[in-house]
């Protein structure tokens, strides 16, 4: 007998290690996006999972929110279907059993809900039935499976298997269990650290919070206890849920040049990263460059001082430094600023007025990171690197078409989000009034290094430099010594090429990324705010029309 519980025990645990964690990251990430689409959750399953659905649904709504029911806070509506027994036997005896499921589901579904079937085969023609009917709604399918997955595997959104040996049955229901209770777990903790952490931390606005770094950043905030009210006019969507996507309780969906003193009011620092983010968009119409990038900003930090914010954190830019001498590294005091394009103008133009309102009181921080790289939930496939590595996925191919000798520093996302935490936890003798460059130790490379090292990313990629550009005159390098000197105990930057080069060869791969993701408008700007004006849904000032 200690044999037979020993070799289960030891199965269980090698299936365990094997779950597909980003897949179980997705479908946490589709009931959260349920959540804040006010959506409801359905689930179902035959027999022993129709069980297992049952106990769940009861499970998760009572638990979640089993520490705050005193509280007016909204909840999860996840429902079993069918409802009832009597529902199951009546479309089963007048209908047929392939629509026990599809039937009633078809009475409630909906535009924002999700559905959690569970099947262990994958194959059970009414689950089948009910998903090909979620599929027309648009609605995403977490999809529970064992042994190979089955049909169910196949065509989920968020694809759960257990992988086992056919008919394992006992096996794999006790591991969907598992997993079940295990997100019941995780929402519970996550809106536990909502309603306690005002007692834990400072609060922190962060402005952009849905865009590329937003997104991350946010995550990263939470993840250390910080209480974050989001502010963001959400020009950006999700490119697929393979990241899951913190959303903030606290959530201020409004253009940045409509910001109020209410907005700022109960916070202890501020995160300003809304802008329009690089120098093409910025050249679509300079005026309204700088009404966002410039004034904007210079509005949202006067109102933080008026209302008592403490620090006020500043994303700039190093494309201030303009063209500049490859043999010298530049730094953030003393280098000479030629800002070229509309963009890299209003980022130092800020800079200098911002820190004219740092005072004993008020103190502002800026940070100008390298040109930045990494997964995100918001990915953007409009910078450097990231472009190289999801044209090599995608295409089998790099192309260069200059000599490859100019020089661009480049940075990682998270070791970006960890100076802008630094702003917040540095001692203000070190930080406060001050520019640093945001890079890591021999952060500087050229265009050649970094499509050598996304030709490493995507092994059997064909890199090739046609030069037909001739030599790009846009080449700096940039000193990163103030930052890794004086900040040396806060910022501790943990990203190189090839480390972020194989997160997203990863994240390509478990969200299926294709050509049509790497040149469409979700994950390049300038084509997103095109296409939403070309559909009139903002208008030439870049305002959402009513």
């Amino acid at each position: 007998m200690d044999k037979f519980i020993k070799s289960y025990i030891k199965t269980s645990s090698e299936i365990l290690d094997a779950l597909p964690i980003r897949e179980i990251a997705k479908a946490i990430n589709i009931l959260q996006a349920t959540y804040e689409r006010d959506g409801r959750i359905y689930v179902f399953g035959n027999g022993g999972s129709l069980a297992m659905a049952t106990h769940w649904v009861a499970d998760f709504n009572k638990t979640v929110f089993s520490g705050h029911l005193d509280k007016n806070i909204r909840r999860f509506q996840a429902i079993r279907i069918p409802t009832t027994e009597s529902e199951i036997t009546a479309w089963a005896n007048d209908v047929g059993y392939d629509m026990v499921f599809a039937g009633p589901l078809k009475n409630y579904i909906k535009e924002g809900d999700a559905i959690i079937a569970i099947s262990s085969s994958g194959n059970s023609p009414n689950i089948l039935k009910a998903v090909e009917l979620a599929k027309e709604y648009g609605v995403p399918v977490i999809g529970v499976t064992g042994f190979d997955g089955g049909e169910l595997n196949k065509l989920a959104d968020a694809k759960i298997l257990v992988k086992t040996e056919k008919g394992a049955y006992e096996m794999v229901e006790g591991i969907h269990s598992v997993i079940l209770h295990m997100m019941t777990l995780y929402f519970k903790q996550s809106f536990n650290y909502q309603n306690e952490s005002e007692n834990k931390k400072s609060k922190v606005l962060v402005t952009g919070n849905n865009g590329y770094i937003g997104t991350i950043l946010t995550q990263m905030l939470i993840d250390r206890g910080y209480l974050v009210r989001g502010f963001d006019t959400n020009f950006y969507e999700t490119i697929l849920p393979v990241l899951p996507q913190y959303k903030v309780k606290d959530q201020i969906n409004k253009d940045i040049r409509n910001v109020e003193i209410s907005d700022l009011e109960g916070v202890d620092s501020v995160i300003h990263l809304a802008a329009l983010s690089n120098d093409p968009i910025g050249e679509f119409d300079t005026s309204l460059t700088n009404d966002i990038n410039f004034k904007a900003a210079l509005k949202t930090a006067k109102l933080a001082k008026k209302v008592g914010v403490k620090r006020f954190i500043y994303s700039s830019s190093q494309s201030m430094y303009g063209i500049s001498d490859i043999d010298a590294e530049l730094e953030e005091d003393n280098s000479e600023k030629n800002a070229i394009t509309a963009y890299a103008k209003t980022k130092w133009k800020a800079e200098q007025e911002l820190k004219k309102l740092n005072d004993e009181n008020f103190s502002v921080i800026c940070f100008r990171p390298s040109t930045v790289f990494g997964a995100s939930p918001r990915l953007r496939c409009d910078i450097v690197f990231n472009n190289l590595v999801a044209c090599a996925f995608t295409t089998g191919k790099i192309e260069i078409k200059s000599d490859g000798t100019p020089w661009r520093p480049v940075v990682h996302i998270k070791d970006v989000c960890s100076a802008f935490i630094a702003g917040i936890e540095a001692p203000l003798n070190l930080v406060a009034n001050q520019s640093f460059n945001v890079g890591i130790p021999e952060g500087n490379f050229t265009v050649r290094d970094l499509a050598e090292a996304a030709q490493r990313a995507v092994p059997g990629s064909e890199l090739t430099f046609t030069g037909e550009h001739g030599k790009d005159a846009r080449t700096y390098k940039v000193s990163f010594n103030k930052i890794l000197t004086v900040l040396k105990d806060y910022f501790k930057p943990e990203w190189d090429l090839d480390k972020g080069g194989k997160e997203l060869v990863q994240f390509f791969k478990e969200s299926e990324f294709t050509e049509k993701h790497f040149r469409g408008r979700k994950t390049n700007r300038l084509l997103q705010l095109k296409y939403l004006i070309d559909k009139n849904r903002l208008d030439g000032k870049f305002f959402w029309k009513k």
